[in-house]
C-alpha cells in the first residue's frame, strides 16, 4: 500500500469540495448555511492566493497466486 496526496493551491479542486458539500447537504450531515460559509471561505482563499487543498489517496495492489 502507498499513500499519494493530490495538492491544489490554485482552486481546481473546488469542484471536489462542492461535490462533497452536496452529499453533506443531501444527507443533512451539515447545515446548509454552514456549507455555504465553508465554500465561500474556500473561494475567498482562492481569490487571495492562500488556498491549499490536499486529498490523500490510498493505493493498494495485490497479486493473485494460484
Amino acid at each position: 500500500m502507498r499513500v499519494q496526496a493530490g495538492v491544489d493551491t490554485e482552486g481546481g479542486s473546488l469542484l471536489v469540495l462542492r461535490n462533497m458539500a452536496s452529499y453533506a447537504s443531501a444527507f443533512e450531515a451539515i447545515a446548509a448555511d454552514e456549507i455555504n460559509t465553508m465554500l465561500a471561505e474556500a473561494q475567498a482563499a482562492i481569490d487571495d492566493d492562500r488556498y491549499l487543498f490536499c486529498l490523500p489517496q490510498f493505493v493498494v495492489a495485490g497479486v493473485r497466486t494460484r
